[in-house]
């Protein structure tokens, strides 16, 4: 009787502690990545754009890529126009990039100072 006792204590104690551990984590916040681009094209839900600056993204300069707009919306930019893009740091990888995921277009300067 001892032993089933204990056995059930063991059990318990094994099926207690994992969920301690979960409920105790944090969530990891979502890194943000950034470059700076020039307009090539405006469409209805998208930007084609040129990178120009990679900053904290994964893309190269040069890179041509499909950037969706926030679903906040943003303020109008032309072709010709200089954006900070940042999302998520997720790429659809693709030819060419599309970034699907994206929380503010910015317009910049040609040297990626946002404009006032």
């Amino acid at each position: 009787m001892k032993k089933s006792k204990l056995f059930v204590l063991l059990l318990a104690v094994l099926m207690i502690v994992p969920l301690l551990c979960l409920a105790s984590c944090k969530p990891k916040p979502i890194p943000n990545a950034h470059f700076v681009a020039k307009v090539t094209e405006v469409h209805e839900k998208q930007l084609f754009v040129t990178v120009i600056d990679k900053g904290t993204s994964s893309l190269g300069n040069g890179t041509p890529a499909y950037v969706s707009i926030p679903a906040n919306g943003y303020n109008a930019v032309s072709v010709g126009d200089f954006v900070i893009v940042e999302y998520d740091t997720m790429v659809q990888e693709i030819y060419p990039p599309i970034i699907p995921n994206v929380f503010a277009i910015i317009k910049t300067d040609a040297n990626g100072n946002p404009l006032q």
